[in-house]
């Protein structure tokens, strides 16, 4: 099977689409006249695929980085020299920052 590319257009429909999850909006700064085109967009084969690439991308990259934050807690967890109240100091700050992390990804 060959891959088609997708022009300068499309693929700045799908990024403007990926993040903002609008087609009409992501058509319009992709530089489509939004009516009647979204449709004709979001049902394109190589559109579609870049779509799913992208998010799944995006999914990896949000999963990578809980996980070095989690280790990170677990080595700090784990490490003798740390006193025991700044432990329970820390998974304070860890519950908290990880809700933190999850929102902003």
């Amino acid at each position: 099977m060959i891959e088609r590319k997708l022009t300068d257009k499309q693929q700045a429909f799908v990024d403007y689409y990926v993040t903002s999850g609008n087609a009409e909006e992501a058509a319009r700064k992709a530089g489509y006249n939004a009516r009647g085109n979204t449709t004709k967009l979001l049902q394109n084969t190589t559109i579609k695929k870049a779509i799913e690439v992208l998010n799944k991308q995006i999914e990896n990259e949000r999963i990578d980085g809980m996980t070095e934050v989690k280790q990170f807690w677990t080595e700090t967890m784990r490490n003798e020299s740390v006193e025991q109240k700044d432990l329970l100091h820390l998974q304070q700050v860890q519950q908290q920052g990880l809700v933190l992390l999850y929102l902003l990804l």
